[in-house]
């Protein structure tokens, strides 16, 4: 036979002593959105280093009433000797921004609140 304490001695399930004393899973998320600031900030300069690698080798190029600096002055040739140039030079870039952006993807899903609990038809 299975004894049961009388109901005065039991605790309900969810207490708010039984949530406390569990240790979170994640700990601090603090790190976590630090990571993921670090590597969005690491995105732009490595978006910003493969445009001003193409801007360098276009302006090599580039007539003299063009300033590289100034897009408003490009013309056809320019826009499409920049646009060749940096595809060109576009495989040193995406498989870094590639990983970056699979890192970011997977820190924001850990920062994320659960998704609501999927109710489904009986």
């Amino acid at each position: 036979m299975t004894y049961h304490a009388p109901r005065s001695t039991m605790l309900p399930a969810t207490t708010t002593t039984a949530r406390s004393s569990l240790p979170q899973l994640l700990g601090s998320l603090a790190h976590l959105r630090t990571a993921l600031a670090d590597k969005q900030a690491l995105i732009r300069r490595v978006e910003a280093d493969w445009v001003a690698d193409a801007e360098r080798e276009t302006a090599r190029h580039i007539p003299k009433h063009v300033q590289i600096d100034d897009r408003s002055t490009w013309d056809g040739p320019t826009f499409a000797r920049y646009m060749s140039e940096a595809e060109r030079i576009e495989p040193s870039f995406k498989p870094r921004l590639r990983r970056l952006l699979a890192e970011v993807d997977a820190l924001e899903r850990l920062l994320s609140p659960s998704a609501a609990p999927v109710r489904h038809a009986a």
